[in-house]
C-alpha cells in the first residue's frame, strides 16, 4: 500500500462539548466513538450517519453523570460488532452493537482505566488502579481477567503489577510469534512508571522503568513499544526498554500493513527511527487517532469532529 495521501474529510458527530473522546474502527467505513457524555456512538463515514448510540456510564441523584470518562476502546477481532471500553469508574462495559446488548463488568475494588481482548477475544483484560489523594491510601496496580457474558459474567484471575495504577494494556506477538500482554503502570509519585511484559497466561516476563506516569495508551510491534504520555509519543525497544525516539503529539496510530506511524497533528513517521516522512492535513484539536483496516486513518477531536484520511491503495 502506498502511504501517499489521497484525500481528507471531516464530519461533526455531535453538537455538544463532550470532553476527551476516543475511537476505534469497526470496518473501513464504520467506527465507534466514546466520549465524556458517557455515550458510545456507532458512526458510518460514507454516507455520514450516527446510526446507533448507547449510554454506558451511570447517573446518581437523578441526573449527575458518573463513570463517564470513557477511554481505551477495544474492538473484538473475532466479532467487530463487539466493543469494550474502560469508564475510569469501578467498571468496564462491553457493547454488542449488532444485538444492542450492554454488559457491565464490576470488579470488587479499583477503577478501570484500560481494557484489551485476549484468548480469541473470549477474555477481557481490565487495567485497574488509581493515584490516591489521601495519605496512607495505597491502591495496587493490577490486571483482572474477565469472561463477559450477557447473563452472568465471570472473574477469571488477577495479577499485580508495580505501582498503583495500570494505565494502558496492549496484546501483541513478540519476534518468536508468542502472544504477550504489555501494560504500563504508574507509581504513586506520578513521576515514574513501568512497562511490564507478561505471557498470555499473565505470568510476568520482563519489567522496565520509565521516567513518567499516567499514560494515555500503548501499542506494540514485534520489536517496538509505542507509548503516549498525553503530550509526547515515545518508542522503546521491546527487548530492553531503552528509548529509541520521541515526538510531540497527543496520540498516534500504527498501521502494521504499511509500517507507518501517524501522529495526531498530521505527521506520518517511520516507526523504526522516528523520521518524519510526510505531513498531512491536520485535524485541529485532534485527540485520538487510529488506522483504518484497509488503509488510511481516522481521528476525533475535542471539538466533536471526526477526521478521515484516505490513501491511495
Amino acid at each position: 500500500m502506498s502511504s501517499r495521501l489521497h484525500s481528507s474529510e471531516t464530519y461533526r458527530y455531535t453538537n455538544a462539548y463532550q470532553g476527551y473522546p476516543c475511537l476505534a474502527p469497526v470496518s473501513q467505513n464504520e467506527l465507534i466513538v466514546g466520549d465524556w457524555s458517557g455515550n458510545l456512538f456507532f458512526v458510518t463515514v460514507s454516507p455520514f450517519a450516527v446510526s446507533k448510540q448507547v449510554f454506558v456510564a451511570s447517573k446518581i441523584f437523578g441526573d449527575m453523570i458518573v463513570k463517564n470518562m470513557l477511554r481505551s476502546l477495544a474492538i473484538s477481532s473475532e466479532n467487530p460488532m463487539l466493543c469494550a471500553v474502560a469508564t475510569r469508574g469501578n467498571n468496564a462495559t462491553v457493547w454488542d452493537c449488532g444485538k444492542d446488548d450492554v454488559i457491565h463488568l464490576v470488579p470488587d475494588d479499583g477503577l478501570v482505566n484500560a481494557v484489551a481482548w485476549l484468548q480469541n477475544d473470549q477474555i477481557l483484560l481490565l487495567g485497574m488502579g488509581d493515584y490516591p489523594l489521601s495519605p496512607g491510601v495505597a491502591p495496587k496496580a493490577q490486571i483482572e481477567a474477565w469472561k463477559p457474558d450477557k447473563y452472568e459474567s465471570s472473574f477469571v484471575c488477577r495479577v499485580a503489577l508495580p505501582g498503583v495504577s495500570v494505565e494502558a494494556i496492549s496484546v501483541s506477538q513478540d519476534e518468536d510469534g508468542n502472544l504477550d500482554v504489555v501494560a504500563f503502570s504508574g507509581m504513586n509519585s506520578q513521576n515514574r512508571g513501568f512497562i511490564s511484559i507478561l505471557d498470555n497466561m499473565l505470568v510476568p516476563k520482563a519489567c522496565f522503568e520509565l521516567p513518567f506516569a499516567m499514560v494515555k495508551r500503548l501499542e506494540c510491534t514485534e520489536k517496538v513499544i509505542f507509548v503516549s504520555d498525553y503530550g509526547s509519543i515515545h518508542a522503546f525497544r521491546r527487548d530492553d526498554g531503552s528509548e529509541i525516539w520521541s515526538h510531540d503529539g497527543a496520540d498516534f496510530a500504527y498501521d502494521p500493513y504499511c509500517h507507518k506511524l501517524f501522529l495526531s497533528h498530521g505527521e506520518l513517521i517511520s516507526p523504526s527511527n522516528g523520521r518524519v516522512e510526510e505531513t498531512w492535513p491536520e485535524l485541529p484539536d485532534c485527540y485520538s487517532v487510529r488506522p483504518r483496516p484497509e488503509g488510511g486513518f481516522l481521528g476525533v477531536s475535542t471539538t466533536e469532529i471526526i477526521g478521515v484520511w484516505n490513501v491511495n491503495v
